[in-house]
This record gives C-alpha cells, sequence and structure tokens, in this order.
C-alpha cells in the first residue's frame, strides 16, 4: 500500500480536527484499519469512524459505496463524539451547535468530493 492520504477538517471553534480518506478497495481499508486502530471490527463498512491509537478521529470511505447519505451517516458520529468531547449534552437548547457542527463536517468531505469526483470514477 503506497503512502495513504489524509485530509484534515480544523474544528477551530472545539480545538479539534478530524481526518478523512477514501479507499479503492476492501484490501486498503482492512489495512488502514489494522495499521491506525488494532483492526477494529467494521462488518463489511462502506464507511467507518473511529478513534485511532493516539486518540485521532478518522473517516474512512470506500469509493465504490460511496454516497453523500455516508457523509451524513458518519459526520452525525463524529458530531456527537466532539460534543461529548467538550460536555455538551444534547438538548432544546443546545441542538443548534450540533447542527453547525454536523454541517460543517458534511460540506467539509462533500466539497472534498466534489472536487475530486472525477478521480473517484477511475477507481
Amino acid at each position: 500500500m503506497s503512502r495513504f492520504k489524509w485530509n484534515i477538517i480544523n474544528i477551530d471553534i472545539y480545538e479539534t480536527r478530524v481526518y478523512f480518506g477514501f479507499v479503492s478497495s476492501n484490501e486498503e481499508f482492512e489495512k488502514l484499519l489494522k495499521k491506525y486502530s488494532n483492526g477494529i471490527e467494521h462488518e463489511e463498512s462502506y464507511a467507518i469512524f473511529f478513534y485511532d491509537n493516539d486518540d485521532e478521529k478518522r473517516i474512512i470511505f470506500k469509493k465504490e459505496n460511496f454516497h453523500p447519505k455516508l457523509i451524513a451517516h458518519e459526520c452525525f458520529h463524529v458530531t456527537h463524539h466532539i460534543m461529548d468531547e467538550i460536555g455538551e449534552d444534547f438538548s432544546i437548547n443546545s441542538h443548534e451547535s450540533f447542527a453547525w457542527l454536523n454541517e460543517y463536517l458534511f460540506n467539509s468531505i462533500y466539497e472534498y468530493y466534489e472536487k475530486n469526483k472525477k478521480k473517484f470514477n477511475k477507481g
């Protein structure tokens, strides 16, 4: 496996970042999970959010199964974890910060995809 390119979303307001990337095969997916997370279970996932061995937040997407709904799904997990880290409970009074973060994460990943989708279609 060649050097994998992680993209970074800096979330300055919460003093954190999220790494994301796209793989072309199940083998690459497995190797990355093994390298960064000691091989967490994923049961043939199309995408996965996890904390790596250094406690960094990471998302891996499989190109062949990629769909914007996967971004939304994984961003929901990331949003929940970030807000939990800062001690923010979801409530009628706090849901706007959750919505803002989820939208920010989604837009960051979707914009990357839009700029690079020709590469995705090539494999």
